[in-house]
Order: C-alpha cells, then structure tokens, then sequence
C-alpha cells in the first residue's frame, strides 16, 4: 500500500486501463468526460501526424489525438468501433484515440 508521506494516509486511485498497440495505459477515472465511439472526423489539410481529425461533439468542436503517433509507438488502423476517450478538465474537451478501452482499476 502507497503511503503519502506528508500525511501517512494510504492513495488509492481509480482509472480507465486502455491499450494502445501493446502498451496499457491508464487515465485517472476523474479526468474522463465519457466515451464514444469513433465517428466521423473532420480533417483538415496541413494537421499535425497527431490528430486525427476533430470530432463535433455535441456542438463543440473537439480535436481526436492519436497517443500511438504522439508517443511514437507503432501505427494502428482503428476499428469502426474503436474508442474515444474525452478528457474534461483541460478548458475545452480533448479526445484521445485508443485502440481498446479494457476496465476501471483501482490502483494503490
């Protein structure tokens, strides 16, 4: 069990384990707006390798980040259902393009 050192309690964290490639990753259950599927994106001549594309969600134009290509893993072709990870918190929604969002952990 992790201890906070400041303050001896335990930290206990839940989060959304995904995978990209073969990596798993996780973000903390309290940075995740929701979870769609992938949609059609609009693209634009001249993006950025990491964008996917820009999603229309729910009227706000939101930008689809590829964290295989930002963390130069190797490339994966998404499925017609593969996940998109909205984030919240950052001053506008950002989506993130994983290839399999797997479950919620809790992790110490």
């Amino acid at each position: 069990m992790n201890q906070n050192p400041s303050t001896g309690l335990s930290i206990e964290v839940s989060a959304l384990v995904f995978q990209i490639g073969q990596r798993r990753c996780a973000f903390p259950v309290g940075w995740i707006a929701e979870i769609v599927a992938i949609a059609a994106l609009d693209k634009l001549p001249g993006m950025p390798t990491i964008l996917e594309g820009f999603l229309n969600l729910a009227g706000t134009i939101t930008p689809v980040v590829r964290l295989d290509r930002l963390f130069q893993l190797p490339d994966f072709s998404p499925s017609l259902y593969a996940p998109l990870i909205v984030l919240k918190g950052l001053g506008q929604p950002l989506a993130v393009l994983v290839e399999k969002a797997e479950a919620v952990a809790r992790f110490r």
